[in-house]
């Protein structure tokens, strides 16, 4: 694709459009919401991903125009939208850049009125970064909007530094579901991780579930908010709204095979003191016989 070609009419903002992505509660056997996504549609229909505008917004400083941008879209599709949306939690990403702007507490408080904030979760990156990031997601807590740090797990954080921003959910990145079936480490790293988050009280949600192997194992952890394309893809804002009973009855009929006696006596990677599991795809055995942290020394 030529980037430069026609790029000052056709990469802009107005051109963006809203999609939804489910994120499901298999303990409550429902849609808890759905996290929005953001495509550039060119005029000739083609589809432009984020990975290829947002650097080009970066690089235009157009960043903080877009997620405005973006929030009072999604403000506004709430607000039309209300009955249906009344006990669901719409989730936002939001940049660094956006947070530290000095407006930004204000225009969030103006929107007070139009969505109850129990509704929104905002998104960010756990390199949040500066001090006046931390108290900006403070002060818009105080709102009753909540956060939730995404793609954790790729970044350098600390769930004690995460637990004191105030965050109400942390959504592990999908590389970790990539690779559980073919690597023990990323297996383990994973189960820790879902313990650690779920000690702090804080609500986990993975990210990028295509299998069912993946949600066995999930379900099995107690991780019961998942989101991906076992369930559900990207869909526009109106067609997400049409489909949301029909992904329900999908869930309600994945959750059935979930309770079933075949996956409830499953133990994956906790059998004891000397198991032998599958690692890859050439079917290599590995012997795991010590503690998770001590195995990870090596």
């Amino acid at each position: 694709m030529d980037f430069k070609k026609n790029k000052e009419d056709t990469y802009t903002i107005k051109n963006i459009q809203l999609y939804g992505q489910a994120i499901i509660d298999l303990k409550n056997h429902r849609v808890e919401g759905f996290e929005i996504l953001s495509r550039l549609i060119l005029e000739d229909g083609q589809m432009v991903m984020p990975d290829i505008f947002i650097p080009i917004f970066e690089i235009e400083n157009k960043l903080i125009e877009f997620d405005y941008h973006v929030i009072n879209a999604s403000f506004e599709f709430i607000n039309n939208h209300k009955a249906l949306l009344k006990d669901k939690r719409i989730h936002i990403n939001l940049s660094t850049e956006t947070l530290a702007q000095d407006d930004f507490y204000d225009f969030i408080k103006e929107q007070v009125c139009h969505v109850d904030p129990k509704n929104i979760v905002f998104e960010i990156l756990e390199n949040y970064g500066s001090q006046k990031i931390i108290r900006s997601v403070k002060k818009i807590r105080s709102l009753g909007y909540a956060f939730a740090i995404d793609d954790f797990g790729k970044g350098y954080s600390s769930f004690e530094r995460m637990k004191s921003i105030g965050v109400s959910y942390i959504k592990i990145d999908k590389m970790f579901m990539d690779h559980m079936t073919e690597k023990v480490e990323d297996l383990l790293i994973l189960k820790s991780m879902i313990a650690m988050i779920r000690s702090l009280d804080l609500h986990v949600i993975a990210e990028g579930i295509e299998s069912q192997e993946q949600l066995e194992f999930l379900y099995s952890q107690k991780c019961f908010l998942i989101q991906g394309f076992l369930f559900s893809t990207p869909l526009a804002l109106e067609v997400l709204l049409d489909q949301m009973v029909s992904i329900k009855k999908g869930v309600e009929e994945k959750v059935v095979s979930l309770t079933s006696d075949d996956i409830l006596q499953k133990n994956f990677y906790n059998r004891g003191p000397v198991f032998v599991q599958k690692i890859n795809r050439n079917m290599d055995l590995i012997p795991i016989s010590m503690p998770l942290m001590t195995y990870l020394k090596y």
